[in-house]
């Protein structure tokens, strides 16, 4: 367990996820996906690795989607939902996951210091305050945003 709490931006810390996600599904399409089907998945090994932005990450096929975990730290990305459609959307679940496993346990957004926020209900409510101050947009699809 951490000593000191690491505080940190609530817009960077977004930032850094959908840019890690965005370039583990590149990665992921490129190297598994032959075309846009539905069924996409089916085609694709149920786990592996993949070596993205200088790490070995291992994923894992569930459902519709793919988890991505960092080999050595850890890092969570879980793209459950409309992976090929939205490679840089998140919602409440995803963000929780990632803050979780690379250890943010507080966030900043205009002077509130925000806590617990590896709770799926924290982020729920910081993602209606976010999408308020037009600071991201509601996709059509199953609760999934996108920075603005």
């Amino acid at each position: 367990m951490k000593s000191v709490v690491e505080i940190k931006e609530v817009l960077p810390a977004i930032v850094d996820f959908v840019e890690t996600q965005k370039q583990l599904v590149s990665a992921f399409i490129q190297e598994y996906i032959q075309n846009n089907q539905s069924d996409y998945l089916i085609n694709c090994p149920k786990s592996g690795y993949l070596n993205v932005l200088n790490y070995k990450w291992y994923f894992q096929r569930h459902g519709n989607g793919v988890c991505f975990t960092e080999h050595e730290s850890g890092q969570v990305v879980d793209v459950h939902v409309k992976m090929l459609e939205y490679p840089d959307a998140f919602d409440a679940w995803r963000l929780s996951q990632y803050f979780e496993s690379v250890e943010i346990e507080q966030l900043t957004y205009k002077m509130d210091i925000l806590e617990e926020v590896n709770e799926e209900n924290v982020i729920e409510n910081l993602l209606k305050r976010l999408l308020k101050d037009k600071v991201i947009q509601l996709l059509p699809f199953h609760n999934l945003y996108k920075l603005l």
